[in-house]
């Protein structure tokens, strides 16, 4: 179901970093996890391509309005509307910026095309197009399944090329739950997935619905145990099973993506990394993503889920200054809008500015480097 709502104005100073950004998104073709596409029809398999006339959709113009939904609350000053992201709708579209433009991926391309791998491109007169780069046949180790991708998130850094972390299982929902796995590339457009995720030594079972990568190139290319955090390659996962049962989020670690650990106490007990705040009690965190901000790692969080028209009421914001293991709450970055799953998170250096993508709907964290505090209040 694609949902749109007309835009508040933006504050005042933003509209210039915004409307770079509205202008290089426009005409998004992609709907995930269940949405319905719009001005699109599917395209064949392969590579290709259903594209629509480009529609610039203005940091301050209203978005169309496909179907009634409630008004959504007023979002917290510390994140800033943006605009949408036209054609973009639903929730799994994880994404990266590079040079300040936008590279954007989901799990679908239409209703009837779900659960396998999309990216979406654009020609120079902003037309955009989607391209298949991961089918079914490709997930070879989850079961023959018409859906097998759910969650997901990419990264790139020169260094090291595109990686990204897939959420695989049979079908949607999937009997059997869906655990993390990888895929790399070199240009982000031919990708080679590459199974999934041996923690540990062994595929852990999970259910997760987690969509967080962090990539960090600068960090030792072998595994720092005892830093967990100084590790290149960090996810953070929900609703793992085994000895992570039960703890509302935990780490992951790597140093190049194929051998990796769950964070763990000196007495090797599963770390929660979920803070001990009395706001946050009552929270079953879902729907993670983080992304590294100068050293620092940001994560948007839902509270909880609800069998009800609006299941997210929260989306907390956290953070983990460098050199720290400790989350610090920052506050609610917006329940945005009603019946929202979560969001992609996705910074801009160059900007300084930490870009949140939900359901099509773009937000900003302006000077988000100067943003994690160093000591806990």
């Amino acid at each position: 179901m694609g949902i749109r709502q007309h835009l508040r104005p933006a504050p005042p100073g933003f509209h210039r970093q915004a409307v770079t950004l509205a202008l290089a998104v426009s005409a998004l073709v992609a709907c995930g996890g269940g949405g319905s596409a719009t001005s699109a029809e599917a395209g064949s398999a392969g590579t290709a391509a259903v594209a629509t006339t480009p529609a610039v959709v203005s940091p301050t113009a209203p978005s169309q309005v496909n179907t009634p939904t409630p008004t959504a609350p007023e979002t917290p000053r510390s994140w800033q509307r943006a605009g949408t992201l036209q054609g973009v709708c639903c929730s799994y579209t994880p994404w990266v910026m590079r040079d300040g433009q936008p590279q954007v991926f989901s799990n679908a391309l239409s209703t009837s095309q779900d659960g396998e791998w999309y990216r979406f491109n654009a020609d120079a007169q902003q037309r955009w197009s989607a391209q298949r780069v991961l089918a079914l046949a490709d997930v070879a180790d989850v079961p023959a399944a018409s859906f097998k991708v759910r969650t997901s998130a990419v990264r790139h850094a020169p260094s090291l090329g595109w990686v990204a972390m897939l959420r695989v299982g049979a079908g949607y929902p999937s009997s059997d739950g869906y655990v993390p796995a990888w895929a790399s590339s070199v240009d982000g457009v031919a990708w080679r997935y590459r199974g999934k995720l041996r923690i540990e030594g062994r595929v852990w079972p999970a259910s997760s619905d987690a969509a967080s990568l962090v990539l960090q190139p600068s960090k030792p290319a072998t595994r720092d145990d005892a830093q967990p955090f100084n590790n290149r390659f960090l996810a953070f996962e929900n609703n793992l099973g085994g000895d992570a049962q039960g703890k509302r989020l935990v780490l992951l670690y790597s140093a190049d993506g194929v051998d990796w650990r769950i964070y763990r106490s000196a007495s090797g007990v599963v770390v929660d990394l979920w803070p001990a705040d009395a706001a946050l009690a009552a929270d079953s965190p879902l729907f993670v993503t983080a992304e590294a901000v100068r050293g620092d790692i940001h994560l948007l969080a839902g509270d909880n889920w609800r069998e009800t028209s609006t299941p997210v009421h929260a989306h907390r914001h956290l953070c983990v200054p460098a050199g720290s293991t400790q989350l610090r709450y920052l506050g609610d970055a917006a329940t945005w809008r009603a019946g929202i799953k979560g969001s992609n998170l996705a910074y801009d250096d160059q900007a300084d500015t930490l870009w949140a993508l939900s359901s099509g709907w773009l937000y900003s964290w302006p000077r988000a480097a100067a943003s994690c505090p160093r000591v806990l209040p």
